[in-house]
């Protein structure tokens, strides 16, 4: 990628007009003065004007700069929201979500994509088949009689859980290396429609809300019979995606500047992509740094020519700010990240938002990522990295383990360190005692409740009866015996100490595991003696269960 000039002009015909008969204005009252030094005050006066209105920062006129340099944060984003309410068209296929302000309309369509796609990591990029088809969106701009204003493809996800979460993330996070294998993300299509500009058709159908969720419902139809499983999202679902797209964000306190959004839990830069530089690839890598969290925005605009237009623009959250942009060739958005945050949300978005655009070709196959990675399992016989999410996008997904311990543990462990809140149910706890942590914790019996938490539950059951589906599981694992005929969404078979096959329903495949460290850490040792217990606490380096902490200087 190659970032572009900083400093420019903004030279459009109205702005050059509105700057040129202010000078005159001025340089006129100057002149009627009886003083000749008031001519050269309104001269110089005229000078900054100037420079403020036609001189550009990173695509921001000096003026720009300093209006949104004032704008309050909360303000600007209590400006941008409105309610809600669910609408059901007649012949609808359901209830769909529709936002209005400012005579301006909005429709969200979740994308779920398929269930349980596998990737692999293949040198600096991640082949996936969780992939959006942007043409099939930028299609469903134009339907028939309706012509909607842009739609968004808007993502948020993570490639770890944050700092903190459980301690094994940073271990795995350099695993992965810098590959753009997301573990959490979730994507969204936003409509927005001028019913102004769509008179015709309000007029054969029910009314201006029933026109939006048509084109929604249409959009998702369309994507899911490609395999791409889509929905429209109700008013609650709405709000809850506001959330989402926010990752953490607290507009209470927070202060915006030039160079990034400041507020309680850490910081917020915005970075646009040139336009030349918009590709599968660039989309793939935005992906790559490891962050708090990550929202990238994907804008589709009809243009004047027929055709359509495509813009993007990333959004990084961290603990620390950003000295320079995280991608070689990134465009820091300096004095607009508020406004990056803002108009990245499903939300009308009445005002204007200038990202440097490209033509969109007919038959170019761009396509954006979506739906997690998820975690590592294996290598493939190729020697590629193979991973795979665990959780479904509709519902409950069910995973039968039949291996020995340490890859069970390897399995949990990578669970919580991508976002994950796991609870494992056991009959050993005591083996389990060095994987505990935060988003990870070990039971000898099974909880009648489930703690109040945002990231997904994965319910690890090991040697212990599988529950009933319980609400607020996503992931239900189980172990079983070798050569079970599982019917399970994911099964792992091991079939040697270095090898296991993962079968789901679409695919099967073997990989190559490694769990030495794993397995290390829990192999245990004939005629151990019990280890004695301080205050409730294992003494440090005494071995538990074989198990022998890190840091510890005892002998194995």
């Amino acid at each position: 990628m190659k970032a572009q000039r900083p400093v420019g002009l903004a030279l459009s015909w109205p702005r050059a007009t509105s700057v040129f008969l202010t000078d005159v204005a001025l340089l006129a009252a100057g002149s009627a003065l009886p003083s000749r030094r008031a001519f050269w005050v309104a001269a110089a006066v005229a000078v900054v004007v100037t420079a403020l209105a036609l001189v550009t920062v990173r695509r921001v006129s000096l003026l720009s700069a300093v209006f949104w340099g004032r704008v309050g944060v909360a303000a600007a984003l209590d400006t941008a929201t409105g309610k809600a309410i669910d609408h059901r068209r007649r012949f609808g296929e359901g209830v769909v979500g529709i936002r209005e302000q400012r005579r301006l309309l909005v429709a969200v369509v979740a994308v779920d994509g398929p269930s349980h796609p596998p990737s692999v990591l293949d040198r600096h990029t991640v082949a996936s088949a969780t992939m959006l088809p942007l043409n099939v969106v930028a299609n469903a701009l134009r339907q028939f009689d309706i012509q909607l204003n842009n739609i968004d493809v808007v993502s948020v996800g993570s490639r770890r859980t944050l700092n903190a979460g459980h301690p094994y993330a940073p271990v795995y996070s350099a695993i992965v290396g810098d590959h753009a294998a997301v573990g959490q993300r979730r994507t969204w299509l936003v409509l927005r429609m001028d019913p102004q500009r769509n008179v015709s058709a309000v007029a054969w159908r029910d009314s201006v809300a029933s026109t939006l969720a048509a084109a929604a419902e249409r959009l998702a139809h369309e994507l899911t019979t490609r395999r791409c499983a889509a929905h429209p999202l109700t008013a609650a679902q709405m709000d809850a995606a506001d959330s989402a797209l926010l990752a953490g964000f607290t507009a209470a306190g927070a202060r915006a500047g030039w160079r990034e959004i400041r507020h309680r839990s850490g910081y917020v830069t915005a970075f646009w992509v040139s336009p030349d530089d918009i590709g599968g690839a660039t989309l793939t890598r935005l992906w790559r740094p490891d962050t708090d969290a990550t929202a990238v925005t994907v804008r589709l605009t009809p243009a004047a020519s027929g055709g359509v237009c495509v813009a993007c623009w990333a959004r990084y959250h961290t603990g620390a700010p950003l000295q320079e942009a995280p991608l070689l060739g990134l465009n820091r958005m300096s004095g607009r990240h508020l406004a990056a945050l803002r108009f990245g949300l499903p939300v009308p978005s009445a005002g204007s938002f200038d990202v440097p655009a490209r033509a969109l070709g007919a038959d170019e196959g761009l396509a954006a990522p979506i739906g997690p990675n998820g975690q590592l399992f294996g290598v493939t016989g190729r020697g590629l990295p193979m991973l795979l999410p665990l959780t479904a996008p509709t519902g409950h997904a069910r995973v039968t383990v039949a291996a020995e311990l340490p890859v069970l543990v390897q399995l949990a462990l990578r669970a919580a360190a991508t976002g994950h809140y796991v609870i494992v149910c056991t009959s050993r706890p005591r083996q389990w005692s060095y994987a505990s942590g935060p988003a990870l914790y070990v039971v000898a019996a099974m909880p009648e409740s489930l703690p109040r938490c945002s990231l997904p539950v994965v319910l690890v059951c090991d040697g212990v009866a599988e529950p009933p589906p319980m609400p607020g599981v996503a992931v239900t694992v189980t172990t079983v015996a070798h050569g079970t005929a599982s019917i399970a969404d994911i099964h792992f078979e091991q079939d040697s100490a270095s090898t296991m096959v993962v079968r789901t329903t679409e695919f099967q495949s073997r990989v190559h595991i490694d769990v030495a460290s794993e397995r290390r850490y829990l192999w245990v040792p004939e005629k151990v003696p019990s280890p004695p217990a301080v205050a409730g606490r294992w003494r440090r380096g005494t071995p538990v269960d074989g198990h022998v902490r890190e840091g510890s200087s005892a002998r194995r």
